[in-house]
């Protein structure tokens, strides 16, 4: 019995670790680059997620994509 509790734990661990490995402290919002536009404008783009615009969160994506095509986050909030 004392073995199943170990793996038990092993596993729940993993598990947790697993799911908070990708999460970002502060809301998601990048802190990294402030100074370029596309940044500032995908960090708009937060902030009007977070209080539930999401049509006008949605420009700010497609603008920040406009400015550099290859932004990985402003693409994953589009989910596309």
């Amino acid at each position: 019995m004392k073995r199943y509790f170990i793996l038990f734990t092993i596993y729940i661990s993993a598990a947790g670790a697993a799911c908070g490995a990708g999460s970002a402290a502060g809301g998601g919002a990048l802190k990294r680059e402030q100074g370029s536009q596309p940044v500032q404008v995908y960090n708009q783009g937060v902030q009007l997620m977070h209080t539930k615009k999401f049509g006008e969160a949605q420009v700010k994506f497609q603008q920040a994509l406009s400015e550099n095509p290859n932004f990985a986050e402003a693409h994953n909030n589009l989910a596309y």
